[in-house]
């Protein structure tokens, strides 16, 4: 269908838009006429919320994404897109269940590492070969475990960021002694390496856990985070000789927080949610500018919002929109819905 058709949501009035799957067939069509509402100029913000329900009727018995507040995107996700869910097998050595974790995806692999695991702390790191990826294939997992120990490997609410030459840095955490404020780098190529980040006369960001870090060019940024002696919002930068600098921005910064997520998109970091304290979870967006080095507030289209949360995940599909999945508001709240920022 070509058309873009218009409904109102029976359950609360909010409007529901089913977008066509092809734009380009649908400006040619001579009877086809735009909805302004559906329309906004690239500089605008938009959320587009993905309600996931099980639909019988939808492509292969998938998910049927009912996105309410639409506007037509530059996608891949357009409004009435069609994913599934498909939950996937191990072959073998799977990791076992666990929280606090990292994972990040480097050559053609996902790179597990540490977490909470049976209530104890694990310095275990998993390799998920992801080569000749199929949904249906088992996926075969390597456990590192001839690795030189380094003293306190192990720790559970660090970050992490791929550099290059297959390389993950994990920053900070929690070892079950204390707080850190340094890293660790492994090389995912074989024979397996984790080196220690060195500390003698350097300075270093204050130690804390459930900060995130992220890769901006040639340089990575450290925002966030928490410790019993620490709860700050500055911004760190560790640069190409590896020196750490706490950088001074303009405009008005993110309140302190933990739990959130940081995505980079060219030369802008969004920050999404997060928990302030110990009871005040947030659902604003914030944005430093990388080349003004600024932080912005961007004034959002619609009303329609994510529910505030942490310790959600944040991915970057295509290459402009950002993927939210999951996340908590409290021990006994948790969200299994997906949210897309356009």
């Amino acid at each position: 269908n070509d058309e873009t058709r218009d409904r109102e949501n029976d359950g609360d009035g909010d409007e529901c838009v089913e977008a066509s799957e092809n734009k380009q067939d649908a400006d040619e069509d001579d009877g086809y006429q735009t909805p302004p509402e559906l329309f906004r100029d690239d500089a605008d913000w938009d959320w587009t919320e993905n309600d996931i329900v099980f639909d019988a009727k939808s492509l292969n018995y998938g998910i049927s994404l009912q996105l309410l507040h639409l506007s037509l995107t530059n996608g891949p996700l357009f409004p009435n897109s069609i994913m599934k869910w498909t939950k996937l097998r191990f072959r073998e050595h799977a990791p076992t269940p666990r929280t606090g974790h990292v994972s990040a995806f480097i050559d053609n692999k996902m790179v597990i590492f540490g977490g909470y695991c049976k209530q104890v702390l694990t310095d275990h790191i998993f390799l998920v070969d992801l080569n000749d990826f199929e949904p249906k294939k088992p996926l075969e997992v390597s456990p590192i475990s001839s690795l030189e120990k380094i003293n306190k490997t192990y720790r559970v609410g660090h970050c992490a960021v791929t550099l290059p030459n297959n390389c993950l840095y994990l920053f900070g955490g929690w070892n079950d002694q204390q707080y850190i404020n340094h890293g660790l780098v492994f090389n995912c190529t074989p024979p397996y390496k984790l080196v220690n980040e060195g500390t003698k006369d350097r300075e270093l960001p204050p130690p804390r856990r459930d900060a995130q870090i992220c890769k901006m060019g040639p340089y990575l940024l450290l925002f966030g985070g928490w410790s019993h002696d620490y709860d700050g919002n500055e911004l760190w930068l560790l640069g190409a000789n590896w020196k750490w600098q706490r950088l001074d921005v303009a405009g008005k910064p993110p309140s302190n927080r933990r739990g959130h997520t940081c995505t980079v998109i060219g030369s802008h970091m969004y920050v999404f949610g997060g928990l302030y304290g110990f009871t005040r979870y947030l659902n604003d967006l914030h944005i430093y500018d990388g080349d003004s080095n600024e932080w912005i507030q961007p004034d959002l289209v619609g009303s329609s919002r994510p529910p505030p949360r942490a310790w959600h995940s944040a991915n970057i599909v295509g290459e402009s929109q950002i993927l939210f999945f999951g996340g908590t508001r409290g021990r006994n709240h948790f969200f299994n819905n997906c949210w897309v920022f356009d």
